[in-house]
């Protein structure tokens, strides 16, 4: 059992560390719309991409590991399928913004179309109201 005590605090820490990077990276990003940079270095962009993405990964792979040994109670739990939907999101959110968080990389934010303007907010909304939502699901519910 202490092995599995231990997977929950390596989960946790992964959890922790990806937030700063995230939050540290979305903090870049404001900084990026409000003009205060005008762009972002391209090998900000990548890095903070990958370790987020590594992060992620992890999380979904210590998170099964977590939940694999009482699957079957978690298939009974609406919550775990609201989980599992943000973490979808997430998923499919990284390629997305992998495509055009580049675009910061050369382009002002005042250049960008409205439409890019608006990808990149979506984008950023949707990662935001996602980690919130599965890690409170995942602290308070399961």
């Amino acid at each position: 059992m202490d092995l599995f005590y231990a997977l929950g605090a390596f989960h946790g820490l992964l959890f922790f560390i990806t937030i700063l990077v995230i939050a540290y990276s979305d903090h870049q990003g404001y900084l990026y719309f409000r003009g205060k940079k005008q762009t972002l270095s391209m090998t900000f962009v990548e890095w903070s991409h990958r370790l987020v993405w590594i992060g992620l990964l992890l999380i979904i792979v210590t998170g099964a590991a977590l939940a694999l040994p009482a699957y079957e109670y978690y298939l009974t739990v609406p919550a775990f399928y609201v989980k599992m939907g943000f973490v979808g999101v997430l998923v499919m959110n990284a390629f997305a913004i992998g495509a055009i968080a580049k675009k910061a990389s050369i382009t002002p934010f005042s250049e960008l179309s409205a439409e890019e303007r608006k990808t990149l907010f979506i984008s950023g909304a949707l990662s935001f109201c996602c980690w919130i939502g599965a890690a409170t699901i995942g602290f308070f519910i399961l």
